[in-house]
């Protein structure tokens, strides 16, 4: 774990704790060390160094490095987050579209559905959309997908 110690303030890995109670509650409240908290710990470090035992360049450096990183990985997972979010409506909405597909298929055609424990039979005339779901209509009955027991292949007169 990295830890870098500054006037009571001390950063690591873990998050940002301070002996001063205010500076602990402040940062308890943000719960996360952002990009605004590294910054201001690395202003006071150099505000606060020992004029005879300055930050070396390659300390000051590496944790600008680390900020830059901080900041980039913060932008990727945001990015991330936003596809993910998008693919997940284009699922959705392809799933609607590949079911609205079937159905339309079910025109004219003779299905067999289960209502409690009986079997109707019947055949769809049309299809309805009830909130993103096409349900069909048979006869007077709309029924969903899910009561489908069974589809009749469509017979053409002088095929029999």
């Amino acid at each position: 774990m990295y830890t870098s110690s500054i006037y009571g303030l001390t950063a690591g890995t873990s998050g940002v704790t301070s002996n001063n109670s205010q500076d602990t509650e402040r940062i308890a409240a943000k719960d996360e060390l952002g990009k605004d908290a590294f910054l201001k710990i690395l202003l006071t470090q150099l505000r606060c160094q020992n004029p005879l035992e300055p930050v070396k360049d390659q300390d000051f450096i590496a944790q600008m490095a680390q900020f830059s990183s901080l900041e980039q990985m913060q932008y990727m997972n945001k990015n991330l987050e936003d596809n993910l979010a998008a693919m997940k409506s284009m699922g959705e909405l392809m799933a609607q579209g590949t079911n609205l597909g079937y159905a339309v298929g079910l025109i004219g055609r003779e299905i067999e559905y289960a209502v409690e424990t009986e079997t109707r039979t019947g055949t769809v005339t049309a299809i309805h959309m009830h909130a993103g779901t096409p349900k069909l209509l048979v006869g007077e009955n709309e029924i969903s997908m899910e009561m489908i027991t069974k589809i009749r292949p469509v017979t053409v007169e002088g095929d029999e």
